[in-house]
């Protein structure tokens, strides 16, 4: 026991030593090593709305030689940093940058100021600004002294190109290039385009393929009337990818560039970051010239990617150390005996098997129905309302499956409830105390889980985003509203993972090697299917140019399943070393289930 001690003890100071190195990295990615100065505020709307923002500004911007600059506005729910590729591009080359989270998402509050529910339990968000509070942010943009207001870049994912197009095209004296990644929409055709246009869509793009014939043509897409209009192509025309119409140098470009990508990795996609970059160089001389080939921002992906493995090996460390000093010593009860069928035999592979899919069958259904638009109890959660459902319907299942293996199985071998690990004490009583401390251990783990992050946030002012997962920061409107309720809808997944893993998990062997083996075999339970199902997706809209469940934006939840397995697998670990210290499942599910919350009211998609 001593070595383990050491073991969680040296594990924790490696992930700190390791988050120092790896946010200094992030530092100096994300300001070119301290060419670009990154800055965190806040803007305040007409109806009172509180805005957030992040500006990159390049040392050489002053009000002597104001510099060129972008609003790039991120995709539908994600937060200010899924723009970084083209943040950390634009101003290593002398560009001024700035992105807002939409109102509702990340760190900004609803446009309604207070959340408000109609009789259908739908979200009321006042919608009277179709930009999303862009155009706010392109006027605050532009009133800079640092910024020179006759050479603006917008542009903007999925539906920040939506935002951005029609700021755009109220500006059309001062934007010179308007890019829409992933949005095949193109504003108002009456006001014009008096600006450079370019459409970077991947094409395998699901989420433009789901509105095509057979959800499977792109070619609906590119020769559509509306986008030949902006081209100023006839009906009978031929729009060519790649093909470069007009003059970027004049001010008359329009281009569509159509690398093979998806939806959800546009942002992150070499060749669309690229793209973007060719049409800035032909649009505007830069402050600083960098050829459009020449990208770093993908160190900064890796490096957030290991961010967040840092960051659950942190708890998980954290937590197996307070287990071991005077205070939460008393939490560790002594091992119970595995009552499940003999390791490898055809019964135990069985049960594996039926608890792999009970995690993640459900998971596209509950996507469906908050995604149909009929509003229902859920949708008040946004795009997370489908978690809570698939919650539900997993704790539920895996109930009737423990059920069934207890009273058929293992009541028979002489196994007590108390063995599933619901006991607070070695004597198979109720002991309120136990739980009480238990409490304190989870608001503990919980509390250093957020001072940690909260370090990282504001020292590389940047949060822990990957594609469709995300941790922020908890914003204060949200807390009171929502952190409590998703605490409520996750704890039938997090209770009954935790009892369902002993039918075929035994906590009684020590070793290292058993320990990463048990602990391998939980999170594969808990995440295959749902990765499995993410890729059957993925693989549909990459090799096959096809976009599956598309009914009721069942493709969203295609997406949003590796979000899912993400969190989960930070949350198992960390629950799995709680259960193996302690042989019991409170300590571990009453420290998870705030973690889990934490991270649904700051998703990806948790719009209101």
């Amino acid at each position: 026991m001593k070595t383990q001690k050491g073991i969680a003890k040296i594990v924790l100071a490696v992930c700190l030593a390791v988050s120092l190195v790896f946010s200094a990295l992030i530092v100096g990615i994300d300001t070119t090593w301290g060419q670009v100065e990154v800055k965190l505020g806040k803007l305040v709307s007409d109806n009172g709305t509180m805005v957030n923002y992040k500006m990159y500004i390049p040392k050489t911007a002053s009000a002597q030689a104001p510099a060129p600059a972008l609003l790039y506005a991120v995709g539908g729910g994600d937060g200010v940093d899924a723009g970084r590729a083209f943040a950390i591009e634009a101003s290593r080359r002398g560009f001024v940058v700035m992105s807002i989270d939409v109102p509702g998402n990340g760190l900004s509050e609803s446009t309604s100021g207070v959340v408000r529910f109609d009789s259908s339990n739908q979200a009321v968000v006042a919608q009277e600004d179709p930009t999303q509070c862009h155009e706010m942010a392109y006027e605050y943009l532009t009133s800079l002294p640092f910024v020179d207001s006759s050479r603006m870049v917008t542009g903007g994912h999925s539906m920040g190109g939506r935002y951005t197009v029609q700021v755009a095209q109220n500006h059309q004296d001062e934007v010179q290039l308007q890019f829409n990644v992933g949005m095949n929409f193109y504003g108002t055709a009456d006001l014009g385009y008096d600006f450079n246009f370019a459409l970077l869509i991947g094409s395998s793009d699901e989420s433009a393929l789901v509105r095509t014939t057979n959800h499977s043509t792109m070619q609906d897409i590119y020769q559509s009337e509306d986008l030949k209009a902006v081209f100023g192509l006839g009906a009978g025309d031929t729009l060519e990818v790649g093909k470069v119409y007009g003059d970027f140098a004049q001010g008359t470009g329009r281009v569509v560039y159509s690398p093979h990508t998806l939806h959800i990795w546009e942002p992150y996609s070499n060749d669309i970051v690229k793209a973007f970059l060719t049409c800035l160089d032909s649009t505007m001389e830069m402050p600083n010239y960098i050829a459009p080939d020449d990208t770093v921002y993908l160190a900064k992906d890796y490096l957030t990617i290991a961010m967040i493995a840092v960051f659950a090996v942190f708890v998980a460390s954290l937590a197996c150390v307070l287990l071991d000093t005077e205070t939460f010593r008393s939490l560790k009860l002594a091992p119970r005996k595995y009552y499940g069928f003999k390791k490898n035999s055809a019964a135990w592979w069985a049960c594996a098997a039926v608890l792999t899919v009970l995690c993640g069958y459900s998971v596209i259904w509950a996507s469906m129905q908050t995604g149909s638009g009929d509003p229902n109890f859920f949708t008040r959660y946004g795009t997370s309302g489908f978690k809570c459902i698939w919650s539900l319907v997993t704790g539920a299942s895996l109930l009737v499956f423990v059920a069934v293996w207890y009273f058929a199985f293992a009541k028979k071998q002489g196994m007590k409830l108390a063995d599933f690990g619901v006991a607070t004490g070695e004597d198979n009583k109720f002991h309120i105390g136990y739980l009480g401390k238990a409490l304190l251990l989870g608001v503990t783990v919980f509390a250093a889980a957020m001072v940690y992050f909260l370090m990282f946030y504001y020292f590389t002012k940047s949060n822990l985003q990957w594609v469709v997962f995300e941790i922020d920061p908890i914003p204060l409107q949200r807390a009171g509203t929502k952190f409590l309720a998703m605490m409520l809808w996750m704890l039938p997944f997090v209770l009954m993972n935790s009892i369902a893993q002993r039918t075929v998990i035994s906590f009684e062997k020590d070793s290292p090697v058993s320990t990463v083996k048990a602990l391998v075999l939980s999170n594969v339970m808990c995440t295959l299917l749902l990765i499995i199902i993410h890729l059957v997706f993925v693989g549909n809209a990459f090799f096959a140019y096809r976009t599956i469940f598309p009914d009721a934006r069942g493709y969203i939840g295609g997406e949003q399943v590796m979000g899912i397995a993400v969190g989960t697998l930070i949350i198992n670990s960390v629950g799995f070393f709680m259960n193996k210290k302690t042989n019991s499942i409170w300590p571990a599910v009453i420290a998870t289930l705030p973690l889990v919350a934490w991270f649904q009211v700051t998703a990806s998609g948790m719009t209101f």
